[in-house]
């Protein structure tokens, strides 16, 4: 694949990560200034999770079908409209237009139409560059895609520190026209690459398949305390450190550009240089996060919570690559777009359960949602550790010459 083609597919995810930290900087302060409870904003990203769960191995097997081009730039166009939407409810609902209700139910709404549209660009490109990558270099590919997703992260919440002091929802409006231009660049630029035969483009790969079962089902717990960790911070940056809105979306922006940066780092240089297997990247992302969790329910500080987002980033880019290598491995060719897809839709089904199981966690008592998914990873690098051989293996890399 050509080297402009890559760099176009990676500067595309890197919008999206953009946008979604953006989300998750935004939503909750702007749904406390709007008078939404808490558990109205985590039933906007749960509701968009389940969709976006429900639709990516769809797209995933499209993408075989119909060419990963066309599935990539549709839902980049279909990611910048419904994010704009998203931010013109909010703004209705914070300028007193329309109800808490009326403003909780539009921004539902486009949040969902964001989950169906554009589901499909995160399988379509890990497909694209997983077939365009041989066996042995695996496991770079995908520490590349994450890590151009963890500048996306990084320069969302850039921006949104920024346009937030002239805006809550200026962020919103920002991501959406890059995303709008991502799209139309993924038209333009990006060639037409070769569908698969019908044959072949109807194979249905399914979740409970003995080679990637298990690898889902860590996933799935992994993601779950990710979400959850994105849906409270927020909320315990203002709360534990008495901050205003504003002032909470800045700090908490500036949490996950410490996690970010530590992920790129961990991704570019530690993975490369180490590299470590899929089955060791998962077991040290497990226990990072394990760690940083228990200690997220202990800080006094803010330099101590951001500190905190460091460790988390690096279990982030420790899991997030070995998870995908190993399912991409696990499979055959033909099957690279159904894995893609439910790899995603793993990741989104995380997202249906963290965010509605950490707030109503935090209702009870703030240092709840952090102990139980200390917990919870705790236990699966257990898990992980009792099954390593039927975790797939890279072939080794070539000496370099």
């Amino acid at each position: 694949m050509p080297k402009i083609t890559t760099w176009i597919l990676l500067c595309g995810l890197a919008t999206v990560g953009a946008g979604q930290s953006i989300i998750f900087s935004v939503l909750p302060p702007l749904g406390r200034q709007i008078g939404m409870p808490d558990y109205q904003v985590a039933l906007i990203f749960t509701s968009a999770a389940l969709a976006f769960m429900v639709s990516a191995p769809y797209w995933g097997r499209k993408s075989d079908e119909w060419g990963r081009k066309k599935i990539i730039a549709f839902g980049f166009l279909g990611y910048a409209a419904s994010t704009g939407l998203f931010g013109l409810f909010g703004d209705l609902g914070r300028f007193g237009v329309i109800t808490a209700t009326s403003a909780f139910f539009f921004m539902a709404i486009a949040r969902l139409f964001y989950a169906l549209l554009s589901s499909g660009v995160f399988p379509a490109v890990q497909a694209t560059i997983a077939e365009s990558t041989g066996e042995e270099n695996r496991s770079s590919a995908m520490a590349s895609i994450q890590a151009a997703y963890g500048i996306g992260m990084i320069g969302g919440p850039g921006i949104a520190s920024l346009l937030v002091v002239l805006s809550i929802t200026l962020p919103l409006y920002v991501s959406a026209v890059i995303s709008a231009v991502a799209g139309v660049l993924v038209l333009v630029i990006m060639p037409e690459g070769k569908t698969k035969s019908v044959s072949k483009s109807k194979v249905k790969l399914k979740p409970t398949d003995s080679r990637i079962f298990f690898l889902l089902l860590t996933g799935l717990a992994y993601f779950i305390a990710f979400s959850g960790l994105m849906q409270v911070t927020a909320f315990r940056y203002q709360d534990l450190f008495q901050l205003g809105p504003e002032h909470a979306a800045a700090q908490t922006s500036i949490g996950f550009v410490c996690s970010a940066i530590a992920t790129i780092v961990t991704q570019l240089l530690i993975i490369g240089r180490m590299r470590l297997s899929p089955a060791n990247q998962i077991v040290v992302g497990l226990t990072a996060g394990a760690g940083a969790f228990f200690l997220m329910a202990l800080p006094e500080q803010l330099w101590q919570m951001h500190a905190l987002f460091v460790l988390f980033g690096v279990s982030v880019g420790m899991m997030t690559t070995g998870f995908n290598t190993a399912v991409t491995l696990a499979v055959d060719s033909n099957e690279l777009g159904a894995a893609s897809g439910l790899a995603a839709g793993t990741q989104a089904g995380g997202y249906v359960v963290g965010p509605l199981l950490s707030a109503l966690l935090y209702q009870i008592k703030a240092e709840l949602p952090f102990q139980l998914f200390a917990l919870l990873l705790g236990l699966f690098c257990v898990l992980v550790v009792m099954r390593w051989k039927s975790i797939p293996e890279q072939p080794k890399q070539p000496a370099a010459q």
